[in-house]
């Protein structure tokens, strides 16, 4: 049984190199945007569609099929409350991530991720939740098609009021290989 483990785990080492050596461009600029949803819901509150905005940057590791990069990103958290009252609060986060890229280089490149940084939340209209600065937790999953379009499902966690789930979709621009 051992020497089996010990076959499977070789050949893992050995095919790993080979999938990561893909012949990707060692930095990325992608510009995205798309709409989310208040993660939070309470009786008498009804969630609304909001919009985000984001920049992000990446850099290619070499040797493995991952990337690392950092994300300014913009969304709001829009709500209406019974009685005609509305609410919106902003995020806005600063946050570096890291994805691992199933067949990365191919023209269907799956992605998991997660990142970490910092938002500052902001009432817009209306009260309730606290406004601040705060850890920010972002996990995502994703599909990049033809080296440059990323369809993007992520949450961006932080305050009760402020975290949501969004969908997104960018394109990315590729330095010179």
């Amino acid at each position: 049984m051992k020497k089996l483990q010990l076959v499977l785990c070789m050949a893992l080492m050995a095919v790993m190199p080979c999938r990561a050596q893909q012949n990707v461009a060692p930095f990325e600029f992608e510009v995205k945007a798309g709409t989310n949803l208040p993660l939070d819901s309470e009786s008498g509150i009804s969630n609304k569609l909001g919009v985000n905005l984001g920049l992000e940057s990446r850099w290619n590791l070499k040797r493995l099929p991952m990337d690392v990069g950092a994300e300014l990103y913009i969304g709001s958290a829009l709500r209406h409350v019974e009685g005609d009252k509305s609410l919106s609060n902003r995020t806005i986060s600063l946050a570096v991530l890291s994805d691992y890229q199933i067949n990365r280089g191919s023209k269907v490149s799956p992605f998991i991720g997660l990142g970490l940084g910092v938002a500052n939340c902001q009432q817009i209209k209306g009260s309730l939740g606290d406004e601040g600065t705060t850890l920010c937790i972002i996990p995502r999953v994703g599909v990049e098609f033809a080296r440059h379009l990323r369809l993007t499902l992520d949450a961006h966690i932080s305050k009760k009021y402020y975290s949501h789930v969004g969908l997104t979709i960018g394109y990315s621009f590729h330095s010179k290989k």
